[in-house]
């Protein structure tokens, strides 16, 4: 295995390990909600939908709808990885969505939904409630359109 490869697979285990472990302290230490400062606080929230809430769906179709297209997404962006991969490009945005997109597909298959819990708020505004693995999905995506104007 080639040393680009070990730095792709530390950095997809260190999102997996880190969300997997973020989420099993707040499942098994917090009731409801903790408020560290005024703008950051720790909510414990099942989400059956997708990022931030969006889809929030209750009927067991839809949910494995969402999943199976979840699915079916990082199934593209493997191929997608491989070929910028096999090709000497940088593939550190699709490492993290695919690392996150996993680490949530397991709360799905497993819990039903993902266990979110980050909630940042500023007076009576407040962004969607989140994880890790929804951060390092951003950021990845991030860095993927910021590629595309290289």
């Amino acid at each position: 295995m080639n040393k680009k490869c070990i730095n792709y697979s530390l950095i997809a285990l260190l999102v997996i390990v880190c969300d997997r472990l973020s989420k099993w302290c707040i499942e098994t230490h917090l009731d409801s909600t903790y408020e560290l400062n005024s703008f950051l606080s720790l909510t414990k929230t099942i989400n059956r939908g997708i990022s931030w809430g969006m889809f929030n769906e209750t009927s067991t179709t839809g949910f494995w709808f969402i999943t199976a297209l979840i699915i079916t997404i990082c199934g593209v962006l493997i191929v997608h990885a491989y070929r910028r991969f096999a090709t000497g490009q940088t593939i550190y945005g699709e490492t993290l969505i695919l690392a996150g997109g996993f680490s949530n597909l397991i709360d799905r298959i497993l819990f039903g939904g993902v266990l979110d819990f980050i909630l940042f708020s500023y007076g009576s505004w407040s962004f969607p409630v989140f994880n890790i693995a929804d951060a390092a999905i951003v950021l990845g995506a991030s860095i993927m359109i910021l590629q595309t104007f290289e």
